[in-house]
């Protein structure tokens, strides 16, 4: 009755009473001791319920159940003798395959937690997908794929990721983010782009500057430089730093856009200023805006401004030996310019 009613320690009383009479069957002992060892369970008395089991093993001669063997292997894992948890959960989960049956989805997670107690990552990864293929769940295909990760296997973390987000079961930002990567880090940036602008645009994950930044070098690796020059303005508006005016500025002169790269290098530049505290981390953009600026100039014949960024160039260590060479060649196109210029008068 009071099992019934779960005041368990008035239970917990009434059947210790019980197996302390000794004029009772064996079949009563049995059963009283397994009821025992459930209540300490619910009561998280652990030690209790293991002597209780123990006892109860000694004189009970039939072969254990699955569910029998699991709740020896919940009382072991509760007292962190994950050795011997998992030999019950094995043992449970092989009898009902046996039968062929699926095992219970807590008999799994407790074998998959197991397994992760003991450092076996291959076998928590072999139980994820044991948990996947019987119990398909958003929260399995996430996890088996943080495994595949941890194992070493990219290209199924990436492939799991990628049908988790086929069916539409990642939704937040930060395993949106972990996929765009994972497309990134493959090879497929045009992927991962395309990841983080349906994103944005949906409003799963923030247009901040992180963000657009991702964005941005999606775009460039997979070369879709219009996408990333207009990703990248966008992300200079918002942060103001200068170094994304810096990385536009790059891009427009590898598109050849000079007038643009020399608008963003100025841009750079500016900011740049206005942001003394960060001066040591600016100094080699810095050096490259101004070599930026001479080859735009150049390529647009304005020689003399293109000289002057070329002499600054040249007053830091990452870019002098290239300005330098920059300079000598802009003064011999220029005097080659002059000598043109007066034969066509």
């Amino acid at each position: 009755m009071y099992y019934a009613n779960e005041d368990i320690t008035l239970a917990v009383d009434s059947f210790n009473k019980v197996i302390a009479e000794t004029a009772i069957p064996d079949s009563l002992i049995i059963s009283t001791l397994y009821s025992l060892a459930q209540l300490s369970m619910q009561q998280q008395h652990y030690k209790e319920a293991l002597d209780y089991l123990t006892q109860w093993r000694e004189i009970n001669a039939k072969e254990l159940t699955g569910t029998q063997e699991m709740l020896f292997a919940q009382v072991y894992y509760q007292d962190k003798d994950f050795v011997n948890s998992l030999k019950h959960s094995e043992m449970a989960i092989s009898l009902v395959e046996a039968k062929n049956k699926h095992p219970k989805e807590n008999w799994l997670t407790l074998q998959r937690a197991t397994y992760y107690e003991l450092k076996q990552p291959k076998q928590v990864t072999k139980v994820m997908e044991k948990l996947i293929r019987l119990y398909d769940k958003p929260q399995y295909w996430l996890q088996l794929s943080s495994m595949y990760g941890e194992i070493g296997e990219e290209d199924k973390q990436m492939a799991v990721m990628e049908a988790a987000y086929l069916a539409g079961y990642i939704t937040k930002a930060s395993d949106i983010l972990t996929l765009s990567q994972l497309y990134l880090f493959h090879g497929a940036p045009f992927k991962s782009a395309a990841v983080l602008e349906d994103s944005i645009a949906q409003g799963s994950i923030f247009a901040d500057e992180d963000n657009l930044s991702m964005l941005a070098r999606a775009y460039l690796t997979a070369k879709e430089y219009d996408k990333a020059t207009k990703v990248l303005v966008r992300v200079s508006d918002i942060a103001q730093s200068g170094k994304h005016d810096a990385l536009l500025a790059q891009t427009y002169l590898n598109t050849e856009q000079w007038q643009a790269a020399i608008n963003s290098s100025t841009l750079a530049l500016a900011r740049y200023a206005k942001h003394k505290e960060n001066k040591g981390n600016q100094v080699n953009d810095i050096a490259n805006m101004h070599l930026i600026l001479g080859m735009a100039n150049f390529n647009l014949k304005k020689f003399e401004r293109s000289l002057t960024s070329f002499a600054k160039a040249a007053q830091f260590t990452s870019t002098k030996k290239t300005a330098l060479q920059w300079g000598k060649y802009v003064e011999r196109e220029q005097q080659h310019h002059k000598v043109q210029l007066a034969m066509l008068n």
